[in-house]
């Protein structure tokens, strides 16, 4: 059973990640986006301390659902503000 898990998650857009971030397990998370053809050796260094990955998100990553504020999964008739 591990007990330090980093989750590493490639997506281009946001998630719900209220159903694992508090996981007693996870330790970290590292957000790669969409991953290019050296991904592998690029996030070994990440993970090893080699390297700090730095950078700004184009949106907003909230721990639960409930922290935006609006409907993170909009409908054709969905009200926007």
């Amino acid at each position: 059973r591990c007990t330090n898990t980093i989750v590493i998650v490639n997506s281009v857009s946001q998630l719900n990640l209220e159903v694992w971030i508090d996981h007693p397990n996870v330790v970290g998370v590292v957000w790669s986006g969409l991953p290019g053809s050296e991904y592998g050796p690029a996030i070994v260094d990440v993970l090893f301390g080699d390297y700090n990955p730095g950078g700004k998100l184009v949106f907003t990553l909230a721990k639960r659902e409930s922290d935006y504020g609006t409907d993170i999964s909009p409908t054709h008739n969905s009200n926007y503000v």
